[in-house]
């Protein structure tokens, strides 16, 4: 076994050469269902730490630090950070992570808002030009 996290009715689980498995809780039998198979890695043999808290989820990856979000019953990639870490550790929405060099801390309050989208509309497609104008 890589790793195990379990945080409210979400346990998560990878072994040091797969993927990270989300499993939920079933509220009718209570049961853990598999729920979400994530992977971010590009490397078979890839080791990725991750943390879980209630709706966040956390994955180290080859160069990168992947953070998930619970959104519309799916766990949805929405912040990249630009390097991976050896350890993380989520409390809320504050993330701690560690590597040789140190500990930092990063604060997700209010990174997981519902953007609201636009609704493409239909657009006329643009009209072929003879030739440009010159202007004097």
């Amino acid at each position: 076994v890589g790793q195990t996290s379990l945080s409210n009715d979400h346990l998560a689980f990878s072994t040091r050469r797969d993927d990270v498995y989300v499993y939920r809780r079933e509220q009718a039998n209570r049961t853990f269902q598999l729920y979400q198979r994530i992977d971010i890695s590009s490397s078979p043999l890839a080791y990725n730490p991750f943390a879980l808290d209630k709706d966040m989820l956390v994955i180290g990856g080859d160069d990168r630090t992947h953070v998930f979000f619970e959104q519309n019953g799916l766990w949805e990639e929405t912040i990249a950070l630009d390097r991976s870490y050896d350890e993380y550790r989520l409390s809320g929405r504050n993330l701690l992570v560690a590597n040789g060099t140190g500990a930092y801390s990063f604060d997700f309050e209010g990174c997981a808002q519902t953007m609201p989208t636009q609704t493409p509309s239909a657009a006329p497609s643009p009209s072929p030009s003879t030739s440009p104008s010159l202007l004097p």
